[in-house]
């Protein structure tokens, strides 16, 4: 999977932090949408499918973990990471950040997103 293929969501309730995060997102040239709320991330979950979450903990109708853990149980395959003002280590989370997040570590992340991804599509089309 190239990273213009991979589809990203990020959650996060802040809007200028959301658009300098897909910003940045765009940059690495993944296709990028913002969620501002725990219920619009989910109908863009449904609509959208992203192969990525960039999912805030502490949203103004909900927890970041609320969505992970749903996700998980729906055995949705979705890379998932968690930033937020507190340390996490919750096993919803693929990968987790503390804010502030700087611009570097957000792109290592991403990056190893999208190896993930394209790993997984290469072993996809061996099986095939």
């Amino acid at each position: 999977m190239e990273p213009a293929e991979l589809r990203v969501l990020v959650v996060e309730d802040d809007v200028d932090a959301a658009e300098i995060i897909a910003i940045v997102v765009e940059g690495l040239g993944c296709s990028c949408r913002i969620a501002t709320t725990l219920h619009a991330a989910r109908q863009l979950v449904d609509t959208y499918s992203p192969d990525l979450l960039i999912l805030d903990e502490q949203l103004g109708d909900g927890s970041g973990s609320e969505l992970a853990r749903s996700l998980r149980g729906d055995k949705r395959r979705i890379y998932i990471i968690s930033f937020s003002g507190c340390d996490l280590r919750a096993d919803e989370f693929d990968a987790c950040l503390q804010k502030p997040i700087s611009v570097s570590t957000l792109r290592e992340s991403v990056r190893k997103a999208v190896a993930r991804f394209t790993r997984s599509a290469s072993s996809s089309s061996i099986r095939s």
